[in-house]
């Protein structure tokens, strides 16, 4: 429905404050980001990442203009500690999904 929201939420094992932050970060992954990001895609929804300077997170649009609603996912991030990847491994700490009467030209 337009105007409402809902947030998920996924708590990792070992959950002790918010593994955004170093002194909490987890070797665990509740639910790897690769995977999901790779679905919403393929559902045509378009996204983009945060910016730097702020906590990681995923955007992303899917307009429906006969309905006239447009969803938004907000896929917030956290890296689990460990694994071949540098920075760590992505993963999904919570979405948040919205609606709201779309913003599409109908001409």
């Amino acid at each position: 429905m337009p105007g409402k929201r809902i947030e998920i939420r996924f708590i990792p094992e070992g959950w002790r404050g918010d593994p955004r932050d170093a002194e909490n970060a987890l070797s665990t992954c509740g639910l790897d980001f690769a995977p999901l990001h790779e679905d919403i895609v393929k559902l045509g929804y378009w996204g983009a990442e945060s910016p730097l300077y702020l906590r990681e997170f995923w955007s992303y649009r899917k307009d429906w203009p006969a309905n006239n609603i447009t969803f938004y996912l907000v896929v917030n991030l956290y890296r689990a500690t460990g694994g071949d990847q540098p920075k760590g491994r992505p993963c999904v700490l919570y979405i948040e999904i919205t609606a709201d009467d779309a913003e599409v030209d109908h001409g």
